[in-house]
């Protein structure tokens, strides 16, 4: 049942580091919570919630600044104070004395955003919330490297002859356009459906922990056959960025088998099998070749299709939802 409100806020959310400024203004009711807040904030952005965020703010009742978002079992060993966001209303924190909160997203890429507080308004009975009411510029991609990676990536993909052009337009899905953005196109989801299927959410039951640590593994591989790669050891590269993707598989097939959907199981399994199967004799040749040289490029490009695919699971790990 939705909550009645009487006013609303409206933000301007500025991305940090880039410019010119990529930002959005939106509207969002006063009852909103910090949770609903961020998932305001994803789909105007558009980001794809596929990574973990909080917020930083100054709190109105002591004057310091303070960490709300979603406390884990691992902040609270090493003793760091969380507020869980699910439980705080915006109204409590903004003013227009206490106006602005900083909002990062992806702890790897540091995607940081200034939240400012601009008016409270009365509500529009006519006007459906929340609403994307202006903004410039597109998103950046998904983990494309944090403001320097974006920086690298425009440059790619406005330059022909840059040796990284078709790898990068490939990997963006072929196009981009780093000037557009529509705000009526702007789509809001429902930040209770979302918390049902958030893959960051404290409150996961053992089949979604289990999927995360996979998550977790994958990416930690991917990280790991980047350096390799810096490193020249193309052959460690190779098979790491192959244990990634396994990895990611075995988190979707396990939040499968949790749920006991044996048809999405066996239909994924069909899906990626060939794809796998060459894949897997690619590896194995790789390592029971004796004196085999591999190419930088083709390593490189190899461990981007590896990065896309364990982001194509992340996200499809995404769409599923999950009892409250």
């Amino acid at each position: 049942m939705k909550k009645k409100f009487d006013r609303v806020y409206q933000f301007k959310i500025t991305l940090k580091g880039i410019r010119p400024p990529i930002w959005r203004r939106i509207q969002v009711p006063e009852t909103y919570t910090f949770w609903d807040l961020h998932i305001a904030i994803q789909d105007a952005m558009g980001w794809t919630d596929t990574h973990l965020h909080e917020f930083e703010m100054v709190s109105p009742s002591t004057g310091e600044k303070v960490r709300i978002g979603n406390p884990s079992e691992e902040d609270e060993v090493f003793g760091q104070k969380i507020i869980p966001e699910e439980k705080q209303k915006i109204a409590n924190w903004f003013s227009m004395e206490n106006k602005t909160a900083n909002y990062i997203y992806d702890f790897g890429d540091g995607w940081e955003h200034k939240i400012e507080l601009e008016k409270i308004l009365p509500r529009d009975k006519n006007v459906k919330y929340p609403l994307c009411i202006a903004g410039k510029r597109a998103c950046p991609p998904e983990d494309c490297g944090g403001v320097w990676g974006y920086e690298e990536f425009l440059e790619a993909i406005r330059n022909p002859e840059h040796e990284e052009h078709s790898t990068m337009l490939e990997w963006v899905g072929g196009e981009f356009d780093s000037e557009y953005f529509d705000p009526k196109e702007v789509l809001f989801e429902d930040p209770n459906e979302c918390r049902k299927y958030s893959w960051s959410n404290s409150d996961m039951d053992n089949g979604k922990e289990e999927t995360r640590d996979f998550i977790k593994e994958a990416e930690e591989l991917l990280v790991d056959a980047e350096n390799d790669l810096n490193r020249g050891d193309y052959k460690s590269c190779f098979s790491k960025s192959y244990h990634a993707m396994v990895s990611s598989l075995k988190a979707l097939l396990n939040l499968l088998e949790k749920r006991q959907e044996k048809a999405e199981v066996e239909k994924l399994s069909r899906e990626v099998e060939s794809k796998f199967e060459d894949i897997y004799n690619q590896i194995l040749l790789i390592d029971q070749a004796t004196g085999l040289v591999l190419n930088e490029k083709e390593v490189r490009e190899f461990l981007k299709a590896a990065g896309n695919f364990v982001q194509d699971l992340k996200n499809r790990i995404k769409t599923f939802s999950f009892p409250a």
